[in-house]
């Protein structure tokens, strides 16, 4: 039940992130940049108490670090990528 609820948690965070930033083929602004430093800043302790351990700076499973992800603006220059977290999410595959 617990691992639900946190995947439900994950999910949305994820989907709050990549939503909230920018419109998925808006050109690099300083608004659009600057709303997706403060969504990240906003989810930055989410991911290091729940995904860091295994996708994070010192580790990168799957070949996937969500601290340099969050780093690079506007964040929907991945959006490939963060749709595919959103669908390990949904099939309760992640986190583990």
């Amino acid at each position: 039940m617990a691992r639900c609820t946190l995947a439900k948690h994950a999910a949305i965070a994820v989907l709050l992130l990549v939503v909230s930033c920018v419109p998925a083929f808006a050109e690099t602004t300083t608004s659009s940049t600057a709303s997706s430093t403060k969504a990240t800043e906003a989810l930055q302790p989410f991911f290091e108490q729940f995904c860091y351990d295994c996708h994070g700076p010192d580790a990168e499973e799957a070949g996937l670090n969500f601290a340099e992800l969050l780093s690079q603006h506007p964040i929907v220059r991945n959006r490939e990528t963060w749709h595919r977290v959103m669908q390990l999410l949904e099939l309760k595959a992640m986190p583990p």
